[in-house]
């Protein structure tokens, strides 16, 4: 089971506690009225893009893209994976370390 609500919260206060800790980051929240409601959590670092999009269907993707690379190079992905109340934590823990691993130098 996915409890999307309560992700979507937790995502909100994930941006206050970046902030807090001098990461800029953000929340997009798709419409609830859409077919498919989502939203689009996003981490802005010196060397390092990244986003975690979630679905109400448990749905799942992230990616880490490097700017400064000639082609705002993909450099770490998951993609397609759905996740329950039980595993979403795990899958953006690993979105958080695989971002710091990338924005740390050039």
């Amino acid at each position: 089971m996915f409890d999307y609500q309560k992700w979507r919260k937790e995502l909100l206060n994930k941006v206050s506690e970046f902030d807090a800790e001098g990461i800029r980051s953000s929340l997009h929240l798709g419409s609830d009225d859409s077919p498919k409601p989502g939203c689009s959590f996003g981490l802005f670092g010196a060397n390092a893009l990244g986003e975690f999009q979630n679905w109400i269907t448990g749905e799942t993707d992230y990616s880490i893209m490097k700017p400064a690379s000639p082609d705002g190079k993909i450099v770490s992905a998951r993609w397609g994976v759905v996740v329950s109340n039980d595993t979403f934590s795990a899958l953006f823990d690993e979105f958080v370390a695989e971002f710091r691993k990338h924005d740390r130098g050039s």
